[in-house]
């Protein structure tokens, strides 16, 4: 037996490696089902990418200078008071060049005299503000948009006490101790001009005012520096004016004279206006009757007011509210002057 183990045992090993080498072969053949081939996916066909943008189109200086000042003109008309000009998109009217914003068609004041000729009446008087002396009027005003009236750079009397120290010893002296101002310092005071020492306003004056009688009104005002008036105030008027006081009976009382609030319509001190009316009539009754339109009142086409008519029938005195009303007491009917049934024919005749 070992005999024939050692004559077939060359053949066996030789066909075992046969039968191991066909075994390799066709398991090299087999490919898995779940598997792709690494070629299969090179050969993928890519994504698709989005096209690149265009660039925008670049701007001349010039025409980015006029986009940059109108996105500019778009804020300040949002303000509550804007410069005409700024409203009416005309920045040219100041601005030579968009690119350079600080470069104008005038110096200032020239610039600002161009369109406010008032103001160049201003500069003939004795007396001028400092800053408006200088063409420094961007000091008190916003050239462009303000939530202040008359664009100011702040509020009421906030925008004099940036340079007018309201504590200091020679306004103290000046104001008879007064250090806390709860009326507008506009009240006395000229913002610009004045043929009077200390700006103080020139037309109806009142007279303790222009005297220098301050002590006609005002009491010592105490260590907190408020105004303080002679009897409390409410009666301080009729001292003087104890005329106005007496109300016939069956008279219609003006609410405001009823209750002795003579500073609703009139300034203590000084105005342009008559009879130290705080603004021109008509514009003091609108404050609180809005609902009187300027045209048609009472009737037709006839007008409330109108600026350079005098009073038919007080030909010193403008034709407006008060040409036909009491402002302090008078008829049951309106305050009228006159009978309702007599008012036309006061003016018109028959």
């Amino acid at each position: 037996m070992r005999a024939n183990a050692y004559r077939f045992g060359p053949a066996l090993a030789i066909i075992f490696l046969a039968g191991l080498a066909i075994g390799c072969a066709g398991a090299a053949k087999k490919k898995p089902a779940d598997v792709k081939p690494v070629q299969q996916a090179a050969q993928a066909k890519p994504a698709v990418q989005p096209a690149p943008a265009k660039p925008a189109p670049k701007l001349s200086p010039a025409k980015l200078a006029e986009q940059n000042m109108e996105a500019q003109s778009a804020i300040f008309k949002k303000a509550a008071f804007v410069h005409q000009p700024v409203q009416m998109d005309q920045c040219n009217v100041c601005h030579r060049d968009p690119a350079h914003p600080k470069v104008l068609t005038k110096k200032v004041p020239d610039l600002c005299l161009g369109c406010h000729p008032k103001r160049v009446a201003d500069m003939k008087k004795k007396h001028l503000h400092p800053a408006f002396a200088a063409g420094e009027c961007t000091s008190c005003h916003d050239p462009h948009a303000s939530e202040n009236p008359r664009r100011l750079m702040a509020k009421g009397n906030d925008v004099c006490f940036t340079c007018h120290q309201a504590d200091s010893p020679a306004l103290k002296t000046a104001h008879i101790g007064i250090t806390s101002f709860t009326a507008a310092c506009l009240s006395c005071h000229d913002a610009h001009a004045s043929d009077k020492e200390k700006l103080l306003l020139t037309g109806d004056i009142h007279f303790p005012y222009g005297k220098g009688n301050c002590a006609v009104c005002h009491a010592t005002p105490g260590a907190d520096g408020k105004v303080a008036l002679n009897g409390g105030g409410e009666k301080i008027c009729l001292v003087c004016h104890a005329n106005l006081a007496k109300v016939a009976e069956g008279e219609k009382v003006h609410p405001p004279f009823a209750a002795r609030k003579c500073w609703d319509c009139h300034w203590p001190h000084a105005t342009r206006e008559p009879v130290l009316m705080k603004a021109p009539t008509a514009e003091v009754c609108a404050a609180c009757h809005p609902g009187i339109p300027k045209v048609g009142h009472p009737t037709g086409e006839h007008p409330s007011s109108r600026a350079g008519k005098m009073n038919p029938l007080n030909p010193a005195r403008p034709f407006d509210c008060a040409s036909c009303h009491q402002p302090h007491h008078g008829s049951p009917d309106s305050l009228l002057r006159v009978k309702k049934e007599e008012l036309c024919k006061s003016c018109h005749g028959k």
